[in-house]
């Protein structure tokens, strides 16, 4: 099964990283996203080369569904890609991670990335290891939620029913730039930790986080 970023929504998206939070804490996948309008296809990855594939991309911007080097939320997060969706049809712009084990995360581990949402619809993809919605599944889902304007982070394990948790802050779709880490211990008092700031002039330093993280 292959992890995959978004193919369902209108976003920009902006350094992308993977780590496993275990004894032997490891970044073990990072996806800078910077790559040029001109650049190879590949989806350049930067610990491994565990490159990854554009989905719904064509030569012919007119008919593509991703568009690479287009401004990030900082000048020193280098460039960022835009996904776009079609509403009418279940086809939009995203990656496929592959499924090697650094994209498959399971019990620890932090997924990590900078977004720009451009348009709010239910339960929009970020982050997706799931086909369809049976709980008998194993996988993680990040999306928006029933309500289409939060962030929501989900674990299924094969079990009767499904793990979620969602941040309160409501998100805005006027040019806001976020960052949004997902920490997941399935052995700890506080299984999910979800972090969503807004990157405005503010600094994001260790006081900004913590107060932004919403614990479940």
């Amino acid at each position: 099964m292959s992890a995959l970023f978004s193919n369902t929504f209108f976003f920009l998206l902006s350094v992308v990283a993977i780590f496993a939070s275990n004894a032997t804490a490891k970044l073990v996948a990072w996806y800078p996203l910077d790559e040029s309008s001109a650049a190879a296809l590949p989806v350049t990855e930067n610990v491994s080369g565990n490159d990854a594939s554009l989905i719904g991309y064509d030569a012919d911007p007119a008919f593509s569904y991703v568009t690479r080097g287009v401004s990030s939320a900082r000048q020193n997060l280098g460039l960022a890609y835009q996904f776009d969706k079609d509403n009418t049809i279940p086809a939009g712009g995203g990656f496929d991670l592959g499924a090697v084990a650094a994209v498959q995360p399971t019990d620890q581990f932090t997924i990590a990335f900078f977004f720009q949402p451009q348009t709010f619809d239910p339960f929009d993809r970020f982050f997706e290891t799931l086909v369809g919605n049976n709980n008998a599944q194993q996988g993680i889902r990040i999306d928006t939620g029933a309500a289409g304007n939060r962030v929501r982070a989900l674990v299924r394990s094969a079990a009767a029913g499904n793990t979620n948790f969602t941040h309160p802050t409501v998100l805005k779709n006027d040019g806001t730039w976020y960052f949004f880490a997902f920490r997941y211990d399935s052995t700890g008092l506080d299984p999910f930790r979800l972090t969503l700031i807004e990157m405005n002039s503010d600094p994001v330093d260790e006081a900004a986080v913590t107060l932004a993280t919403s614990a479940a």
